[in-house]
């Protein structure tokens, strides 16, 4: 895990001005290995604009802010590969059509309602927790959704042969991949303790869930997929947390 590497990761999930690391295609692929410590960085940074708002204002406004400070932090990467992957999953009836709807820039019916319900159920479930316990909520999800996603990719192929997609899944490498799984389970563990069991399997199942059901409708993943593996990952994450500190008030 060089460090350098970890500015690579940033340039590729975040628009945080790191300047230009980036070298080559293996650059790409090795910067998973940080995967899961930029999801905790950006949770954290999220973390914090929740619990200053939460101070301040109603819950679901505080949460509003924090959604959008992720959005902002990821210059909304996530959110585009979700509805793509919507439009295409759901709109195509062959896999070339599929992958050309993904491609086109416009937005259609399934993706628009993807986005939405996405990011009302992320407002909704971080306003049913405290400030505190949200703030570390979304430091977990942060970093278990990369890093549930990172595992997810290995041995995948790529849906097309053209895109930054194809250049990750070409060069992957079962090391790099781990790193951020482990590095994930390791700030579970730290914030969720033994509640971090059930967390890291709701995370792998939503990522392996969209894995799977891109192999059979395309044939194999594309970066648009792997952004939706990532923000639905985090929504698992998050409807579970909220699940175990609902369920712990009882």
């Amino acid at each position: 895990m060089h460090p350098r590497l970890f500015l690579v990761a940033l340039q590729l999930l975040t628009r945080l001005p790191v300047g230009d690391p980036l070298e080559d295609d293996r650059d790409v692929a090795d910067s998973v290995a940080w995967y899961a410590v930029v999801g905790a960085l950006v949770g954290g940074l999220s973390g914090f604009v929740w619990w200053m708002a939460a101070l301040a204002l109603p819950t679901r406004a505080a949460a509003v802010l924090a959604v959008v400070a992720t959005v902002m932090l990821t210059g909304a990467l996530h959110e585009d590969g979700l509805a793509d992957t919507a439009d295409g999953l759901f709109g195509g009836r062959t896999p070339a059509d599929r992958l050309r709807i993904m491609k086109d820039s416009a937005t259609g019916a399934y993706g628009v309602l993807a986005l939405v319900l996405v990011v009302l159920l992320r407002v909704n479930l971080l306003a049913a927790l405290s400030p505190v316990a949200g703030a570390a909520a979304l430091v977990v999800a942060g970093s278990l959704s990369r890093g549930a996603t990172a595992v997810a990719m290995l041995n995948a192929v790529p849906a097309r042969g053209e895109g930054s997609g194809a250049v990750l899944l070409d060069h992957l490498r079962v090391a790099p991949a781990l790193a951020a799984g482990v590095t994930a389970v390791a700030a579970t563990t730290a914030f969720a303790g033994l509640e971090a069991i059930p967390v890291v399997l709701a995370a792998g199942a939503a990522a392996f869930a969209v894995r799977v059901s891109a192999v059979r409708r395309l044939g194999g993943l594309t970066g648009d997929i792997i952004g939706a593996m990532i923000l639905l990952a985090d929504a698992a994450v998050l409807a579970l947390l909220v699940a175990l500190e609902v369920g712990a008030g009882l």
